[in-house]
């Protein structure tokens, strides 16, 4: 027997003996009977069909007579099956097995080994592979939970002599700890400098939820701004963290992207593809090409065209830590205003290209953590407002824990490094943020004894309210959150979502006494740095003064020069714009101005 589909021989040869009610035998090979015959779908009688249909439906309702006309099925060999195939239609080819969009993301980290599964580009679910103790005569050791591992170091702290090993607790990386010890566990490798180290690290630890801001730290040449950073952005899987140095105003413009369309498709591998396609067709000449050539080749460049019309560049920095080193020039820090108000996930920044003179459209993904170090001290009003700023201190203490640590990394650099990964304080954090950042905590809800307790709290020392203050509310909320992140093993979760923890007014009262010290200053609108030149002419208790009186009062203070151009063209402006100076002029000689503090 032959089946024929529309006229074209389907399966050739098969033997039968005349079957023609349901139930007849088939035979179990192809050609094995000297009966032959072609028929087709047109040939069969009504009964015939009919007597398939219902063998079909019986087979569809019964598995076990699935299996017996399976086992009855003549054998179809290669070739045959090929001819299949070929002769089904376009239109009645059943759909190919889609490709499982199933993807895992490994993360391979110090002491974490982990997975992420995502379907459709969105996470589905996490797995861990396996932990290791940060405690070094543990380190043959691995554990393959988070309940094991968190064991482990219960065990190990229960073991421990608390006359002996008055510190070893503060190690683990699930314990409650405090901003004092993070502070005091930072120490190895970041002198002093308490209140900006830890509010950076803060910062960045809420790099991939939704409430991470961001921060400016400045101050002078050799202040010790470019080494903090990188410090504590080295406690981070380095593949997180993204460094610029020395950025022009549109640097962020030219940095790689993805093409996607209006809708946030991605289109480079299309775009390429097409671009291949035509300068295939095109290297034909025109007389040679055949109509359906010509015709694609009008299309593909139709569509090309479209394309590049409506191509945006997405760059995605969400869920980085974005360092930003040797900032000279404000203008940067302009043209990224709508992004650093974290508004919107996507900001959406037009620019016109030099060349065609046509509107280009660079999209940056974000929330981002932001991390800027800068030597200029005077800001305008909107950056002031969109960052929280901090500044090196420079103390005597400081200057000389700094200059040890000079030494010993440029005595033997190798030897450092290896010393700075030996410190327990610092594999400690390592540890603990790796496991912070497995547990994928993106959102919080506060758990306070009355709505406005925060507002209340930053409220009651203030006689006036600022505009100012709507941004420095979100900053000591994004604080108090993440102060609960560094304790995400020991807050709760919200029923039913589990990547949202509570935070407490404990949270919000270690927010509010770590930004306490730099207050003041950011409330006026100046960088700690500046506040503390101002109290410096306070403290004097002279009205009138010049800059070279400014500057000679500095030197009596501090041992060392402000820089007359830094002086002129940054402190003093900035401190007369907060209000902080009152200018005025020499009625002697009236080229020059005189300060008095306000």
């Amino acid at each position: 027997m032959s089946w024929a589909y529309k006229g074209v021989p389907v399966l050739e040869s098969i033997s039968q003996t005349q079957p023609t009610e349901a139930g007849s035998p088939i035979p179990d090979k192809v050609g094995d009977s000297n009966t032959e015959f072609k028929m087709t779908r047109d040939n069969l009688t009504k009964s015939e069909q009919k007597t398939m249909g219902v063998a079909q439906k019986d087979q569809e309702k019964d598995p076990g007579a699935q299996e017996a006309i399976a086992e009855q099925s003549p054998v179809i060999n290669t070739q045959q099956k090929k001819e299949i195939g070929a002769a089904r239609p376009e239109s009645e080819e059943k759909n190919p097995a889609q490709p499982s969009l199933e993807t895992w993301e490994e993360f391979n980290w110090t002491y974490l080994k982990w997975r992420i599964a995502k379907h459709n580009g969105k996470e589905v679910k996490r797995e861990f592979i396996s932990g290791k103790c940060v405690f070094p005569e543990c380190d043959s050791l691995t554990f393959d939970s988070v309940d094991e591992l968190a064991k482990h170091y219960q065990d190990k702290a229960e073991s421990l002599n608390p006359e002996v090993f008055p510190h070893e607790e503060v190690y683990s990386p699930f314990r409650e700890i405090t901003l004092e010890e993070v502070g005091r566990l930072m120490e190895g490798t970041i002198a002093d400098d308490y209140v900006t180290k830890v509010i950076i690290l803060l910062n960045n630890l809420l790099s991939q939820t939704e409430e991470c801001f961001n921060v400016t730290l400045s101050g002078g040449s050799s202040e010790g701004k470019t080494y903090l950073v990188l410090e504590v952005v080295s406690y981070f899987p380095q593949e997180e963290v993204i460094k610029i140095s020395n950025p022009s105003p549109t640097a962020f413009h030219h940095e790689n992207g993805e093409l996607v369309d209006e809708k946030f498709n991605p289109i480079g591998d299309e775009i390429e593809r097409l671009g291949h396609r035509i300068r295939e067709l095109e290297s034909v000449k025109k007389a040679e090409r055949k109509p359906k050539e010509e015709r694609e080749l009008l299309e593909s460049i139709a569509k090309l065209k479209r394309l590049r019309d409506s191509a945006r560049k997405l760059i995605d920095y969400s869920g980085k830590v974005v360092v930003v080193l040797d900032v000279d020039n404000k203008g940067f820090i302009e043209k990224l205003r709508s992004v650093l108000s974290h508004d919107d996930k996507i900001i959406d920044i037009p620019i016109t290209n030099p060349s065609t003179h046509k509107t280009e459209h660079i999209l940056i993904k974000g929330p981002f953590a932001a991390n800027f170090a800068t030597t200029i001290g005077h800001f305008d009003e909107q950056e002031l407002t969109r960052n929280m700023y901090l500044s090196p201190e420079v103390t005597q203490d400081k200057l000389a824990a700094t200059q040890k640590l000079i030494a010993r990394k440029r005595n033997d650099s190798e030897a450092f490094e290896r010393m700075k990964k030996s410190l327990m304080g610092y594999r400690s954090l390592v540890s603990r943020i790796e496991l912070i950042r497995y547990k994928g905590i993106k959102k919080f809800k506060a758990d306070f004894p009355s709505e406005n307790y925060l507002i209340d709290k930053f409220n009651s020392d203030k006689k006036f309210r600022k505009p100012r203050h709507n941004r420095d509310i979100p900053r000591l909320y994004s604080l108090s959150e993440a102060d609960a992140l560094l304790n995400c093993y020991n807050r709760r979760a919200v029923p039913g979502r589990e990547d949202t923890i509570v935070f407490t007014p404990e949270d919000v009262d270690r927010a509010f006494e770590l930004y306490g010290p730099i207050a003041e200053a950011n409330e006026h609108n100046v960088t700690p740095e500046l506040m503390e030149i101002h109290k410096l002419i306070v403290s004097d208790g002279k009205a009138g003064l010049s800059k070279d009186e400014i500057k000679d009062m500095y030197l009596k203070h501090m041992g060392y020069r402000i820089e007359d151009t830094r002086l002129v063209r940054e402190i003093i402006p900035a401190l007369v714009d907060a209000g902080l100076l009152s200018e005025s002029k020499d009625q002697v000689d009236h080229r020059k101005r005189l300060y008095s503090p306000v």
